[in-house]
């Protein structure tokens, strides 16, 4: 996986790109200084797929602070990585056939190929063999998924639920879900 530093690195690349298309956008649905409804209406396609990559853009950003202050949680930070490339990805494939909506002129794949720690982190984080490891790993339960951190009377009300889900839920689960089950009244 890719370090924090690169991650980051990516993650700017994209942002600043996707904030590049939102002014472009924005600048094209303008009317005496406010954005106009009926512009953006006509614009609705370019404005829909640029939220959709902000909002993942977002998502990786945010889990890529949470990594930044959990340096030891190596699931987080390896999960940062895959959500990383996807949204770096996301904003090119969602972007560049658009890029005439958002006055780019430029080659979006191009932009953001062109940068190395970009490559690296869609390369790397998009690996089958490294998310087969990330997802084999959250599944083993072995290690917490995104840890937050808890006073002691919250990790002790967390601890209780998650027994009550061990041992209560989880052995009729599966079968409330495969039968279409009511949901036992002890539960």
């Amino acid at each position: 996986g890719e370090s924090l530093q690169a991650i980051d690195a990516a993650l700017s690349v994209a942002r600043s790109l996707a904030d590049r298309a939102a002014a472009g956008l924005a600048r094209r649905c303008e009317r005496d200084g406010r954005i106009d409804a009926g512009r953006l209406d006509e614009r609705g396609v370019a404005a829909y797929e640029l939220a959709l990559a902000s909002a993942e853009l977002l998502a990786a950003e945010t889990l890529l602070d949470y990594a930044r202050r959990a340096p030891a949680d190596a699931v987080s930070l390896a999960l940062a990585a895959v959500v990383a490339a996807d949204a770096v990805h996301s904003v090119q494939t969602r972007l560049d056939p658009l890029r005439n909506e958002f006055g780019l002129e430029n080659d979006i794949a191009e932009t953001v190929f062109a940068n190395a720690a970009v490559r690296r982190c869609i390369e790397s984080g998009s690996a089958p063999g490294f998310r087969a490891a990330v997802g084999s790993s959250i599944l083993s339960g072995s290690d917490e998924v995104a840890p937050a951190p808890l006073d002691e009377d919250r990790a002790l009300a967390q601890e209780s639920f998650a027994r009550f889900a061990r041992e209560q839920v989880a052995p009729v689960a599966e079968h409330i879900h495969r039968e279409n089950a009511d949901i036992p009244e002890e539960i």
